[in-house]
């Protein structure tokens, strides 16, 4: 009789779990477009317009071509996923979509670089970028930026790992948590955005503009790096820079299986990304034009124009706002990370998941959270002290190796957010390359048949057209490094050598940590 009721409890139960989900609220349209803005916008648009600027040797046409070109390969790219997603409904994003249309080696290569490089490299340069926008906000407000010690980048490394922590033992395992810290971040997010821009039309309205239309072509003897051969070389480049801005495009991909319409996913993407590109568009062309190198922060520009009329507090307002904005990527991000990696061990696809799937509580990731933190932790203390100590970056020593800024506490900490910026850039690529792989896979799916998947007629184009642009824009990336060790001669500075051989250097890491384990097999062993 007991064993009649508990069936019949049971049994409702599972109707009212079904109900549920036949009643959950789906995504609207609007609701859509709004939610793919939001994942896209961030900060990344601070810091990646004056490095376009420079790519394009100061032209402003190509810079903005180079801005158009990359929006409109994203844009392909989003649409061209709707068919690679359709397949799959879990956590797992590229490595998912690796699993399913590549083979057992990409596969094994892409949950690599996800758990042990992407992963770890998010929480190691997105808070020293929130770092930046904070010294930036005390210089703002009169307060040294500085500790003024010989071992800045050490204290400096402290305050990231809590920043780092605090997310991932809160949003990372509590979603209410998550979505109250990203609402109060997104009611500020957009803040900066605008500020910016009406900023920098009182500046253009005030200074007038002084931009090169075309690039400032060298001659062939006085070109130092390999982006100044040719202006369509930078121009590529550029591009991906650009990704990295964009990154985090591909998750609004998912939301087919969410939308009340399913239909009007891509023109849901369509617009959404639009107006992303929008939105950066006039952001990169007011900062082009009211900054001489394109950037918001330095001497040039925002900064000195608000000290001229003696309102650097809203500089320093403008950077905390900034510094809450990156805060609010990195909010959103370890939501995902502590669910990927427990994905993961359930899979037997981590180190240690045969001792750690029984731990695993479906309600609260806390396993997944412990497993980020250890990972994060140890890869950022590992950087920090590299970046810190060994790496010196282009242009922060004069010939006699004194610091070009006062201060060696600016001098400490500088070295550690370039080598930062320099990591930040390779991860993007190695991200967008999976991706490629994924939707090569998928393309090459179409004529096998092997597995089914929702076909979207514009798959094969926009397939096409990403291809092409990413696909030239990640292979002269990769070249890049090798070719510039080509330029150097006797006249060139010692902070340039090492700076060159350091992004070798960390390109063979990258492709060490995220190959080697996959030519091994392992053997599976799973308790039930």
């Amino acid at each position: 009789m007991n064993e009649i009721k508990e069936s019949a409890v049971l049994s409702e139960l599972k109707n009212q779990d079904f109900e549920k989900v036949k009643n959950r609220k789906k995504i609207s349209f609007l609701g859509a477009i709004l939610l793919i803005i939001s994942s896209c916008i961030g900060s990344g648009i601070f810091f990646k317009s004056e490095t376009v600027l420079n790519y394009n040797s100061g032209s402003f046409v190509l810079s903005i071509l180079s801005w158009l070109i990359s929006a409109i390969a994203v844009i392909c790219m989003a649409i061209a996923l709707l068919e690679v997603v359709s397949k799959r409904n879990d956590n797992l994003s590229m490595i998912g979509w690796c699993k399913t249309f590549n083979n057992s080696f990409i596969y094994k290569c892409c949950k690599n670089f996800m758990v042990f490089i992407y992963l770890p490299l998010e929480f190691f340069y997105l808070p020293y970028y929130t770092i930046i926008s904070i010294q930036n906000m005390l210089v703002g407000f009169g307060v040294q930026s500085t500790f003024n010690t010989a071992n800045d980048w050490a204290i400096w490394m402290v305050i990231g790992m809590l920043i780092s922590s605090w997310l991932i033992f809160t949003s990372g395992i509590n979603t209410k948590i998550a979505d109250i810290q990203n609402k109060v971040i997104l009611s500020i997010k957009f803040i900066p955005l605008v500020a910016v821009v009406i900023l920098g039309i009182v500046i253009i309205a005030n200074n007038g503009v002084n931009i090169n239309v075309w690039p400032n072509q060298k001659p062939i003897e006085d070109v130092t790096t390999f982006y100044q051969l040719w202006p369509g070389i930078g121009m590529i480049l550029s591009l991906s820079a650009i990704f990295f801005a964009f990154d985090g495009f591909y998750f609004a991909a998912g939301i087919q299986k969410e939308m009340k319409e399913p239909k009007k996913t891509p023109i849901a993407i369509i617009v959404g990304l639009s107006v992303v590109t929008f939105i950066y568009l006039t952001i990169a062309i007011v900062m082009s034009l009211a900054s001489k190198t394109g950037a918001f922060n330095g001497e040039s520009g925002y900064q000195e124009f608000l000290a001229s009329h003696g309102l650097t507090w809203l500089f320093g307002l403008l950077n905390l706002l900034i510094a809450f904005s990156i805060v609010g990527t990195l909010n959103g991000f370890v939501t995902w990370s502590t669910r990927l990696v427990e994905n993961l061990i359930i899979e037997n696809e981590l180190p240690f998941s045969d001792k750690l799937i029984n731990k695993i509580d479906h309600n609260k990731p806390i396993v997944g959270a412990l497993y980020v933190f250890v990972l994060a932790m140890s890869f950022f203390l590992i950087l920090s002290i590299i970046g810190g100590l060994a790496y010196i970056p282009n242009d922060y020593l004069k010939e006699d190796g004194q610091s070009l800024y006062d201060g060696v506490g600016f001098y400490s900490s500088a070295r550690l957010y370039t080598f930062a910026n320099l990591l930040s850039n390779w991860a993007s690529v190695f991200a967008f390359a999976f991706i490629l792989f994924a939707l090569m896979g998928c393309y090459k799916n179409r004529k096998t048949k092997k597995i089914e998947v929702v076909e979207n007629k514009t798959f094969k184009p926009m397939c096409i057209i990403a291809t092409i642009i990413v696909g030239s824009s990640l292979i002269l990336t990769a070249i890049q490094p090798f070719a510039d060790l080509f330029f150097i001669s006797d006249k060139t500075e010692s902070s340039v050598i090492i700076s060159r051989i350091m992004l070798v250097v960390v390109l063979f890491v990258f492709l060490a940590i995220t190959i080697t384990p996959a030519c091994f097999k392992k053997k599976v062993n799973l308790k039930k």
